[in-house]
């Protein structure tokens, strides 16, 4: 007989695995030959069920993480768009390197990762709202990022990364 912790057990693992309520009644069909776990009767079927959503999990589990660790702002079109701004713009003078573009927009691409928001929108229009509005500083305040100085750009590195390791410690704060 199945015991209402087992039950719990169950649907936190199909909530995990993002079943829907098909997929996740096709599972019970194929692995125990019931309907509903409430319908599973042996040991022997509670724990094939668990075992099948565990393995389902994790494998889910592991292939986001992979996908998010191997995501990175370079590889989208944005990111490649943005960096053939950029070679232009190191042309002229008195404008930062591609070197420190290449760090901003790193930085920037982890800022609204971290941030959780925006997310959808170009990288470009987020970054220029966050400088055109001043959000970095009053010196930083320019309407473009292809606008920036030498100077500036140095100066946007330094709030950007402070920004980041600020947000990284209030996360790990919230979670002590």
């Amino acid at each position: 007989m199945i015991t209402n912790s087992q039950i719990i057990k169950i649907k936190t693992l199909q909530r995990r695995c993002g079943l829907d309520d098909d997929t996740y009644r096709d599972i019970l069909r194929n692995q125990a030959g019931v309907n509903s776990c409430k319908d599973l009767r042996s040991k022997r079927q509670i724990d094939s069920i668990i075992f099948y959503l565990n393995n389902l999990a994790d494998k889910i589990d592991t292939k986001v993480k992979r996908r998010a660790t191997d995501w990175k702002w370079e590889d989208s079109p944005e990111g490649k768009a943005l960096m053939a701004k950029a070679e232009m713009i190191t042309k002229r003078p008195n404008h930062p390197s591609l070197g420190q573009f290449q760090y901003i927009f790193g930085l920037w691409w982890q800022l609204r990762s971290e941030w959780k928001k925006d997310v959808e929108q170009r990288m470009e229009t987020t970054l220029n709202h966050f400088l055109e509005h001043g959000r970095g500083g009053q010196d930083l305040r320019v309407a473009s990022w292809q606008w920036l100085t030498d100077g500036m750009g140095q100066n946007l590195i330094n709030v950007l990364k402070k920004r980041l390791a600020d947000h990284k410690g209030k996360k790990t704060a919230a979670a002590k």
